[in-house]
């Protein structure tokens, strides 16, 4: 622990001095991937960056959208999914920092099956419920994209949105057949006997994808440009304590989840306008919008 305060130190007279802290409420999803803000809360990275961050959980990633355009969230959590969709309606929200990647290598997302049930493949599907973390999410169109490359229609089969604290309940209490679910929430259901792995699907439809990411409205971004470069710092100190002192950080990933994340979350704090292709080409193929947006106005330089 010493060593992890001798960190804490060196970050602390890094960070830049600012006279008033900057009020910020932020929205965040219960998963592993949000560790980084966890960390920056709870060591106080963001108070040496002026920040003075809320921390607002939210039910599921598509309550962010609203919460920013009606000003309750200054920046919130989200999914290239909602961003396009967002962009394609017209509405001005950009990706300020990244959160985390989906890497086939490391699959941590996955599509289980309730006990009890015999799935094993897309088609096996047919006529059943899954559960989704928010429909139109990342993980909603990654399980609709499988279905069809293994042609399965998206509508022969019945979608339900569940929230990731939800996910086994549902599925112990028949509430849903299948359930696309992510670390830690995946491993628990496992080892619990709630379900099993049918496919590692977001692998075999984009191997290397954006998992979510940090949003906010562009006015917002465009009128508090040092808040944003002060967050990503933030996030930056609280991903060098992860790096470097891991069982360190067990204690606080376990205040903000119940328990600990069996895997090491894909953290990534960098976003680019590539990021958003697989979602545009996938959101058009889905009918979810009906032309493709400019992917370079989606993130905030």
């Amino acid at each position: 622990m010493h060593r992890t305060l001798a960190v804490l130190a060196m970050l602390a007279l890094a960070a830049p001095a600012r006279a008033q802290p900057a009020k910020i409420a932020l929205g965040y999803v219960l998963a592993g991937d949000f560790l980084t803000c966890f960390v920056a809360k709870d060591m106080g990275f963001f108070d040496r960056h002026g920040l003075d961050v809320d921390m607002v959980k939210l039910p599921l990633a598509t309550s962010a959208p609203p919460a920013l355009l009606s000003s309750s969230l200054q920046i919130g959590m989200s999914t290239g999914t909602i961003m396009v969709q967002a962009a394609a309606a017209g509405l001005d929200l950009v990706a300020i920092a990244g959160v985390s990647r989906f890497f086939a290598d490391a699959p941590k997302v996955a599509l289980v099956g309730r006990t009890g049930t015999d799935f094993h493949t897309a088609a096996d599907l047919r006529g059943h419920t899954i559960g989704v973390p928010g429909l139109g999410s990342s993980m909603d169109v990654g399980v609709k994209m499988w279905l069809l490359a293994h042609h399965v229609a998206v509508g022969e089969v019945n979608f339900v949105e569940a929230s990731f604290p939800q996910h086994r309940d549902m599925l112990v209490n028949h509430s849903i057949d299948a359930l696309a679910t992510l670390e830690p929430f995946l491993s628990r259901i496992i080892t619990t006997g709630a379900g099993y792995r049918i496919a590692d699907y977001y692998a075999e439809v984009a191997p290397d994808a954006l998992a979510a990411l940090w949003a906010s409205t562009g006015p917002w971004a465009r009128t508090h440009r040092d808040e944003v470069l002060h967050f990503r710092a933030a996030l930056a100190d609280a991903l060098t304590v992860i790096t470097t002192h891991p069982e360190d950080t067990k204690a606080i990933e376990k205040k903000y989840l119940g328990y600990n994340s069996p895997v090491k979350p894909s953290i990534s704090l960098t976003v680019t306008p590539q990021d958003f292709d697989f979602f545009n080409t996938a959101l058009l193929t889905l009918h979810q919008i009906d032309h493709p947006v400019d992917t370079a106005r989606l993130v905030f330089q």
